[in-house]
Formats: C-alpha cells, sequence, structure tokens
C-alpha cells in the first residue's frame, strides 16, 4: 500500500487499519493511540470516520505512528489539510502541491508519462483531433485549433508522449493515426493524477457554459434523492450511456467537425446520514 495512491486521507487511514489488522489481530485503535501518544482509545476511529479532524499537532503523531519516511510524511501532512480544506481556492492549493510531489517517487518512464497525459487535459483533446479529416500535423496550426492553450513547442512534445505512450502511431506514410493503445484506471481508482484530470474537466466545462454557443453544447441536470443500494446500477447506467454514444459516433460516417468532450457527474449534494 502506497500513501501516494490516496487522495483523501480518512481512506488511507481506513486501508492501513485493514492491513495491519490482516498482518496481526491483535492491531487495534488503542494500539494505534498508544504508538501515537493520543489518549483517547478511539481517536483513529473518530478521525477515520470523518467525526474527528487532525491538527497541526495531532498530525505529527499520526505520522510518527505511520512510520511513514520523510516524503510520505511530507505527503500525509499535505493530504489531511486537502481532505479537510472547505474553500475550493484552499483545496487547489493543496491540490497543487500534493501535484508537485508525486512524480519524484521514483516511478518508471510509463508511469511518468501516464502521469502527464492524465494532468494535461489538452492531451486527450490533442489525441482525436488527429480523427479529424481536416487534421494538420502543424504545431502552429494546432496551437490555433487549441485557442494557444497549447505553444507550439508544446505541442511537439505533447505528440512526442502520445507516441511513447502507444495513443498514437505513424502510417506507412509517416502520418499521425489513432492506435489501439489505451491509458486506463479502474473503476473508482484512488489517483492524483485522474483526480486532477477531473478536476480540470470541471473548470473546463465551466468556461464552456460561459463562452461556447447553445446551439454547440448540450447541458442536464438532475437532483434526485437516491436509495444508496442503487448507486451500482446508477452507475452502470451513465457507463452504460458513454457506450451508447461511443458506438453511435463509430457506426457513423466518419466526417468529423470537430472534438467534444461529454461530461457526466454524479455525486452526493447533501450528508444527512451519519456514515457506517
Amino acid at each position: 500500500m502506497v500513501i501516494f495512491d490516496f487522495t483523501d486521507y480518512r481512506i488511507y487511514l481506513r486501508a492501513y487499519y485493514e492491513e495491519q489488522k490482516a498482518k496481526s489481530p491483535n492491531f487495534s485503535y488503542r494500539y494505534f493511540s498508544e504508538q501515537a501518544g493520543i489518549g483517547g482509545k478511539n481517536y483513529f476511529q473518530m478521525v477515520m470516520d470523518g467525526h474527528r479532524n487532525l491538527s497541526v499537532k495531532t498530525i505529527p503523531k499520526f505520522i510518527k505512528a505511520l512510520k511513514l519516511k520523510k516524503k510520505e510524511a511530507e505527503y500525509f501532512e499535505i493530504l489531511v489539510f486537502y481532505t479537510q480544506a472547505k474553500k475550493q481556492d484552499e483545496k487547489n492549493h493543496f491540490f497543487e502541491r500534493l501535484t508537485k510531489i508525486i512524480p519524484h517517487r521514483g516511478a518508471t518512464e510509463i508511469e511518468k508519462d501516464r502521469y502527464l497525459y492524465f494532468t494535461n487535459k489538452y492531451l486527450v483533446i490533442l489525441r482525436e483531433m488527429v480523427s479529424l479529416p481536416h487534421f494538420k500535423e502543424d504545431p502552429e496550426w494546432l496551437s490555433q485549433s487549441l485557442e494557444k492553450a497549447m505553444t507550439p513547442a508544446q505541442i511537439i512534445k505533447a505528440i512526442d508522449l502520445l507516441l511513447r505512450l502507444n495513443l498514437l502511431a505513424r502510417d506507412k506514410k509517416k502520418r499521425l493515426v489513432l492506435s489501439d493503445g489505451t491509458v486506463t484506471t479502474t473503476d473508482d481508482v484512488e489517483s492524483i493524477e485522474v483526480d486532477k484530470y477531473y478536476h480540470s474537466l470541471f473548470s473546463y466545462t465551466k468556461d464552456a457554459i460561459l463562452n461556447v454557443p447553445y446551439d454547440k453544447r448540450a447541458m442536464a441536470s438532475l437532483t434526485i434523492p437516491v436509495p444508496e443500494k442503487l448507486l451500482p446500477q446508477v452507475k452502470e447506467l451513465i457507463q452504460k450511456n458513454i457506450e451508447e454514444i461511443v458506438n453511435l459516433i463509430n457506426n457513423a460516417e466518419k466526417d468529423f467537425d470537430e472534438v467534444y468532450q461529454y461530461n457526466a457527474m454524479f455525486f452526493p449534494v447533501t450528508k444527512t446520514k451519519e456514515e457506517k
């Protein structure tokens, strides 16, 4: 279990507890509190379940009991501030600090490339642009098409990255084409790079509401009470909806005009029940 794979310190604590419990049945909340030098025997559980927050005084005690190394301790401390932040600007600040720690954890080259792919939404868009009939492998043209969100120099590096990840390839005439390569994550993965990717998409969606003409976009919203037992089925329906859109477009003529983005957001906006 690697702490850098978590974007919520409470989920990390739960995973840590389950791992330690599996190793030793004698491991308990009381034992952890003793190791941390904290009086309350159930303090660990209360923090883990969201009933208590960690403070600048208790964070070092948890780091000591968790036996985290220097870089892990730094990540854990920032992760606590990120998880507990109430204001969006604070959350953004700590989010950026987290992402600066991640790339330097001794990852393989492919892991670093994967990180770069997910933390730049324009790489995803750039890849899909290759399918456009009027696509040009011209960095200046591509920069203009992306409204200068990337410079020509950045686009050259981005194409090289997409080729390394096997997300693009070259045909016999050396033209860029889509390949069968994929960069995916499992459902509900706890990954900082994927978290950052979706974080950037939401800000992108906000800009689209303000700047994209109505006839070029589709927006829908639904607020409804949901029984928790139906959540897996709702997620399945959302995924099925995406697959149906993909199939519709794949079975149509490939006379693409522009690259579009579809974001489906489904999340709780209330917290009326105590977590079990």
